[in-house]
């Protein structure tokens, strides 16, 4: 889901990810499993806005995981 993409996003991969770009980093994971993607391939993706515009939802999401 967008939110927990977003939230592993932050905290694996060090980036502020908004929730909308949370979306595309989902369909992404989920592609590079199925192994859509060839190994010298380079997939790119935009964060169209950054984290703090929705901090509010990613806190409600965390705090609702106990985290």
């Amino acid at each position: 889901d967008a939110l927990e993409a977003a939230v592993v996003a932050g905290h694996h991969e060090g980036l502020e990810v908004s929730v909308n770009a949370g979306v595309a980093f989902a369909g992404a994971w989920d592609l590079a499993e199925e192994g859509t993607f060839g190994s010298d391939e380079t997939v790119v993706l935009l964060n169209t806005e950054a984290g703090v515009k929705t901090a509010d939802l990613l806190r409600s999401h965390l705090m609702g995981q106990g985290v």
